[in-house]
């Protein structure tokens, strides 16, 4: 597969995930825009709130995400300046954390999908010949080398961005992962 057929299977892949969240995520915005997001300490502290997959029944949220990996353990495990966790807009079916440094010049996301579609959107990630199987890590994972990870685990599809290699996504898709 060429370079552009890759990037446009990641492309739909990507816009299969977040379009089966609009509707979730728009149903609280309001007209100034969408809710404001919990504060988050400069360590990433966020309220501990039901982790997917814990059988809590409350579903995805991101601040579960930020606090399964909180700002000061993603630092640690990625040697990024990470300095806050902040939680993404999150619907039924997706979650995610915002990472960042102080001055914005490090930024990561880590998001988790659990929706009908996450078959159909790792089929579409897998398929793509460059895509690298990382062995080990939830059910089946790929690093697609441009500093994105997909791992699935179950029905949720876990995706790490912004990262410069393969073990900076490993490490942080781990330590959620473990979490789930």
């Amino acid at each position: 597969m060429t370079m552009p057929a890759r990037r446009t299977a990641i492309a739909v892949a990507t816009a299969i995930l977040t379009l089966t969240a609009l509707p979730a995520c728009s149903s609280s915005a309001t007209a100034s825009g969408p809710p404001a997001a919990p504060a988050s300490t400069p360590s990433g502290e966020a309220s501990r709130a039901p982790v997917p997959g814990d059988g809590g029944g409350a579903g995805l949220t991101s601040e579960a995400i930020c606090a399964a990996l909180p700002a000061a353990e993603a630092k640690q495990l990625s040697g990024l300046d990470i300095t806050t966790a902040v939680p993404a807009a999150s619907g039924s079916d997706q979650a995610g954390c915002g990472y960042s440094s102080d001055d914005s010049s490090v930024q990561v996301q880590v998001q988790v999908f659990s929706n009908d579609t996450v078959q159909s959107t790792w089929a579409l990630i897998s398929q793509v010949p460059s895509n690298v199987s990382v062995p080990g890590l939830g059910d089946k994972a790929v690093y697609d080398g441009d500093g994105t990870l997909y791992a699935q685990k179950g029905g949720e599809l876990l995706q790490v961005n912004g990262v410069a290699t393969q073990a900076q996504a490993v490490a942080l898709a781990g330590a959620v992962m473990s979490r789930l």
